[in-house]
């Protein structure tokens, strides 16, 4: 479990570099280990629909994490 909390904390930074070099708040995406599953939690500032943000967090991550399955 240890080993995973210390790749929360990288991946999380990674994140948050991505978000604030992006101009996205980097406050708005939350990570945990549930079950040595990470997950990641953003938040919707939009009553209705979802915020534009919240896409873009998304896809910083999917360009994260995708050329990693590619391997």
């Amino acid at each position: 479990m240890e080993k995973n909390i210390g790749d929360v904390d990288f991946f999380k930074q990674v994140v948050k570099r991505l978000c604030k070099k992006n101009d996205i708040s980097p406050q708005k995406p939350k990570f945990e280990i549930i079950e040595n599953v990470m997950v990641i939690s953003i938040k919707n500032h939009l009553k209705d629909g979802v915020d534009l943000d919240c896409f873009n967090i998304l896809n910083l991550i999917y360009r994260t994490i995708g050329p990693l399955e590619e391997s």
